[in-house]
């Protein structure tokens, strides 16, 4: 790695000793790297150390963003940004929890920082995890509440705090998903609400995988979908999973009513809340559109730690989306595949 790659890669580390060790780190590893690839026996042992430098140059990008973000917070001063101007509100909806909320404010400046601002942006929190209420919240988070963040505590129903909540609340409303882990591009929600102003008979997402069945017409293995699925055309389908990080615009009528069932989707898809969205589309015959120009590889746009919990540790790793999305099946019916095979 050339030393002006280095340089731009730690220029933005804010402590002097932090962004030296940094710098002889990547030297050293760039140094190992060049050693070892004159000898062409040792491929295992360079793919290993590409790996490593690799992953140092992501973990230092998120170091790098989160610097920018913090610095851009604070020269916009307390003149409240986010404010509705809309009859139908565009509202932003996330949740966390308290083992993220310290890098939430990063996540939450991509969101006022959009291209076009949304009416609203709410962070959910739980009652059961922050039960102080705002005296366990960051006053760098709190701070944000003068730029037009609402903070609304909520009771605990997990990954779907972002998205049931908000729909209760703003039933006549359009709801926007984030996740509390990802750094949104300016242009993120312009390039979905378009979407939605062009066909807002359908649910639009920025990401999806494509629902893929054998010869036997059975639905095989989430792993086995089309991941991060570009189509062609712009065609909606029912065979498109829309999946939540990257971002996902709904209406409450666009959705079958047992969305708000919290008993039933916290027994068939207590970690899905993707799956059980999916299926309520599916219930009330509606479409999902993957946008244009959309933001589907989604680790560019990571901010969070690796130590970070993830459910896709559960849900992909441990195959547990099969056996919700099967949960799914056997309690809704063969009606559900049969509309699949429509297509």
């Amino acid at each position: 790695m050339p030393k002006s790659d280095i340089d731009a890669i730690v220029w933005w580390i804010p402590f002097k000793s932090l962004r030296n060790a940094v710098r002889n780190l990547l030297n050293n590893y760039t140094n190992l790297f060049n050693i070892n690839s004159r000898n062409l026996e040792n491929i295992n042992y360079n793919n290993e150390i590409r790996q490593n430098i690799t992953q140092i140059k992501q973990e230092i990008n998120k170091l790098d963003i989160r610097n920018k973000a913090r610095m851009q917070l604070l020269s916009m001063g307390e003149e409240r940004i986010i404010k509705p101007i809309r009859n139908e509100k565009l509202i932003v909806s996330l949740t966390t929890y308290p083992q993220r909320i310290v890098d939430i404010d990063v996540v939450i400046f991509s969101l006022i920082n959009q291209s076009i601002k949304p009416d609203k942006i709410i962070l959910w929190l739980a009652y059961e995890e922050f039960p102080n209420l705002e005296r366990d919240i960051p006053n760098h988070v709190l701070n944000l509440k003068k730029l037009g963040l609402e903070i609304e505590f909520c009771h605990n129903i997990y990954s779907y705090n972002k998205l049931i909540h908000a729909l209760e609340k703003y039933p006549n409303d359009l709801i926007v998903t984030a996740d509390d882990d990802i750094y949104y591009p300016y242009n993120w929600l312009e390039k979905l609400y378009k979407s939605y102003l062009e066909n807002p008979n359908v649910i639009h997402c920025h990401r999806a995988h494509r629902i893929i069945f054998d010869d036997k017409n059975n639905i095989l293995p989430y792993k086995q979908w089309l991941q991060e699925f570009k189509p062609q055309n712009s065609n909606p389908s029912y065979l498109n999973f829309s999946t939540g990080v990257a971002g996902t615009i709904y209406q409450h009528k666009l959705l079958h009513n047992d969305i708000f069932n919290e008993e039933l989707f916290l027994e068939l898809c207590p970690k899905a809340d993707d799956i059980w969205v999916w299926i309520m589309a599916l219930l009330k015959n509606t479409k999902i559109n993957i946008i244009d120009s959309n933001m589907s590889h989604i680790v560019d746009f990571e901010i969070g730690y690796n130590y970070y919990s993830k459910l896709v540790d559960i849900n992909v790793v441990q195959n547990f989306n099969d056996i919700q999305l099967d949960n799914c099946f056997k309690y809704y019916g063969d009606k559900l595949k049969n509309k699949l095979f429509e297509e």
